[in-house]
């Protein structure tokens, strides 16, 4: 009986397909690949051209070894014969193995084909042996992904006929020696790929399949195969981090890891994890806060992309700086994610380095990710979601479709091109920073180092009713929790804010490192977001972000940029705002990690930078800024102030609060996005884009409730003349209320010596 992919896969077909596609025939390279929603912050740079090797090399003893193994090898070694597909049969799982099972078929990974991925179980022996990898045309990469290959093979479902076969093991060593030989060969040869970053991911495919093929090598090989490993884990290590993206950084720790576990020597261990505990522990890398540091700021979106490779190696290792990261990464997520009505989750984002997808909505979940993560930490177990019995028992026939699946459409997609398959051979060996379509996602680890009793931990949660299943601001009771100084969440009866202290991303433009177009994140002490259990989120902060080679925050947008700042113009046209101070000076009530009581203060404060937003100088005097947050039981208490020596002749200059619309088709339908009002003389009324009489207080108000903004005296206050729609990575939309701080009556002027604004935010009682 042959099984089919169920209709719930749909989603990860889609995002399949999104990816460029592989010829069949594999004579052409591969394209190198992006991340599925943001380019690398460099494009590999054009390098001095390499002669073409048509022989595998030999500059050191491990390479020669594997080399006079594989001429041994003929074609029948590579034969898994096997005709036929998966196929249903019961297998008799205990309620972990059920789970277990169930986590496999959440992502499409581990990949043995389809359009977008390599033929490798339909390639044909020939293609693996000696004299086919070495050809006048240059040594060629046989045509397999071979960490997805193994994984598949150790896969001991009983309607899997290819479980425990030599002939696909073997597939993947041959591939995995010639990667590993190289790519040392290509070091040698091309000194721009010195970095870590680059290369990291490498080990971690040698290793992945080391696990799988190690016993059917000669203990000699397997000691070569170790040894290579081991010679370029040094090599990486001796190349450092490159601290151009912390995911990239981290594909590093994660492959040493593997070739540690291959060598089983206590000396490369010690180098293997001293490196990693570098990543994970000093703050350089890794940010108390939780989160991995991106060019000095955070970038929560993006940064699922750290945590994919941060899980897979608590998983993994028996490290436990890594297992603590992790527990601090996904505390701080869930106090960043804030429920919306409809069972999904909002974020601020105004503070991310790249990109202005929420939290909630971050990079690389791959669909098992956070179960992954659950498994090593309880701040995690409120992402997941319920299974059935009917999922749980019906896991392992799902995956065996999915398997199914990719082979099948591999073998018609031959049929359809009259591609002869006997004839596949492997591209021509190339450097790519991918080595495959599906980026180094290939292998699904929460199946592979799944931790036996994480379902019986998560029905002990779920039987006891553990507030651990609830997001933060679902849960009873109150708290005000500081994360380093970098964030503060207050939770009341009444409501819940996000205040961002921290720093943002910053750039020295003689550093090396490629560099992005636009504002490195937008911070210096923002109400990031307010929230209660009647509006949902009602303020937020906001970004856009940008690919990397293009900003979407344009500058003469200013006004719209839903930020709490305060900004302004130039006479001469030029913008600024306290939002780019990079790295803020931030006062605590105390040294505690924990905001105590029920009322707590912080204090952020710098010098508004006299260059700024790619625009050179824009400020000739100095500017100095501070803002004071008082948490209280009712409300949070805002006071900024602005000092300036008055060298500087401005048009504008506003406190901006951004108003939160919504972020989803339903939310921003007319007859449910946020309404906005004025208090003039006593009187609530529609809001204007011009400043008119005094305003004493704004009212937002978003579903059921609302919030009060209550100035210290009636104020210039108007609405931007439009929403801010993001429109690249999610549909959120604010409006900015935009308080006068220069107060000129529209006519330029001196910066003044002081300007003070102070405004509760409570909810509304209406």
């Amino acid at each position: 009986m042959s099984l089919k992919p169920t209709r719930s896969l749909a989603g990860l077909m889609v995002l399949a397909s999104l990816m460029a596609s592989t010829a069949l025939a594999a004579d052409a390279p591969a394209p190198a690949s992006k991340p599925a929603a943001a380019a690398p912050a460099s494009a590999p740079a054009s390098q001095p051209a390499v002669p073409v090797r048509t022989t595998l090399p030999d500059a050191y003893p491990y390479q020669r070894q594997l080399r006079a193994y594989m001429a041994t090898l003929k074609e029948n070694d590579f034969d898994h014969g096997i005709e036929g597909y998966c196929t249903k049969q019961p297998w008799a799982l205990d309620a972990e193995g059920l789970y277990r099972e169930h986590l496999f078929t959440m992502s499409l990974q581990p990949m043995i084909g389809t359009k977008r991925g390599a033929p490798s179980v339909f390639a044909p022996p020939a293609a693996f042996v000696l004299s086919a990898i070495e050809s006048p045309e240059g040594v060629r990469r046989p045509p397999i992904w071979p960490e997805s290959l193994t994984a598949f093979e150790r896969w001991p479902y009983p309607g899997n006929p290819f479980f425990n076969n030599r002939g696909l093991r073997m597939r993947a060593f041959v591939t995995s020696a010639v990667k590993l030989m190289m790519i040392q060969d290509h070091i040698d040869n091309t000194p721009l790929k010195r970095r870590s970053d680059w290369l990291g991911y490498e080990l971690v495919s040698a290793g992945a399949c080391f696990r799988a093929f190690k016993d059917d090598l000669p203990p000699d090989v397997r000691k070569a195969f170790a040894d290579g490993m081991v010679h370029l884990g040094r090599l990486i290590i001796s190349f450092g981090p490159r601290r151009e993206e912390p995911n990239l950084d981290l594909t590093a720790p994660l492959g040493l890891w593997y070739a540690a576990d291959a060598a089983r020597g206590p000396a490369f261990s010690a180098e293997a994890e001293a490196y990693a505990k570098m990543l994970f522990t000093d703050p350089r890398y890794f940010n108390p806060a939780g989160y991995f540091v991106e060019r000095g700021g955070t970038d929560l979106a993006f940064g699922g992309m750290s945590n994919f490779f941060a899980v897979w190696l608590a998983l993994a290792s028996d490290w436990p700086f890594v297992k603590e990261s992790v527990d601090k990464v996904y505390r701080l997520r869930a106090h960043l994610m804030l429920p919306e009505p409809d069972s999904r989750y909002t974020a601020p984002t105004h503070f991310h380095t790249r990109i202005g997808a929420p939290a909630s909505e971050d990079q690389w979940d791959w669909g098992f990710r956070d179960y992954a993560a659950a498994m090593v930490t309880d701040e995690a177990i409120y992402l997941l979601k319920p299974q059935t019995e009917e999922q749980l028992a019906g896991g392992a026939d799902v995956r065996a479709g999915i398997f199914n699946h990719a082979m099948g459409e591999t073998a018609a997609i031959a049929k359809n091109r009259k591609t002869d398959v006997s004839k596949i051979r492997g591209s021509v060996w190339s450097w790519h920073l991918w080595d495959n379509l599906n980026f180094p996602a290939t292998v699904n680890y929460a199946h592979d180092f799944y931790r036996p009793g994480s379902y019986a931990h998560r029905l002990k949660l779920q039987e006891a009713n553990s507030p651990m299943l609830k997001s933060p601001f679902l849960r009873d009771g109150n708290f005000a929790r500081r994360f380093g100084d970098a964030f503060v969440v207050v939770k009341r009866a009444g409501y819940s804010a996000i205040i961002h202290t921290g720093p943002v991303g910053d750039q020295n433009p003689d550093d090396g490192l490629a560099q992005f177009k636009g504002p490195l994140g937008l911070g210096g002490g923002q109400l990031s977001a307010f929230w209660t259990p009647k509006s949902w989120s009602v303020l937020m902060g906001r970004r856009t972000g940008m690919g990397w080679d293009a900003s979407r925050e344009k500058v003469e947008e200013w006004r719209i940029w839903p930020i709490h700042a305060v900004s302004g113009q130039t006479a001469q046209g030029k913008v600024f705002t306290s939002a780019r101070i990079a790295t803020p000076s931030v006062a605590w009530p105390d040294t505690s990690d924990e905001v105590m009581g029920d009322a707590g203060s912080v204090r952020v404060s710098g010098t508004i930078p006299s260059a700024q937003l790619e625009q050179g100088a824009v400020l000739s005097g100095v500017v100095d800024y501070a803002r004071t947050f008082k948490l209280g039981d009712k409300g949070v208490s805002v006071e900024t102030l602005v000092k300036s020596d008055g060298k500087d002749q401005v048009a504008e200059l506003y406190e901006t609060i951004p108003a939160f619309i919504g972020d989803t088709t339903e939310t921003l339908k007319p007859e449910k996005r946020s309404t906005i009002e004025f208090n003039i003389d006593g009187k609530w009324g529609a809001p204007a884009t011009e400043f008119g009489p005094l305003v004493s207080a704004v009212r937002v108000k978003r579903f059921e409730g609302g919030v009060v903004i209550t100035f210290d005296k009636p104020r210039r206050v108007k609405l931007a003349a439009t929403d801010w729609v993001d429109g690249w990575f999610t549909r959120a939309t604010c409006r900015n209320l935009m308080i006068d701080l220069l107060e000129s009556d529209g006519k330029v002027a001196a910066m003044p010596a002081e300007r003070k604004v102070s405004y509760t935010v409570e909810p509304s009682k209406e």
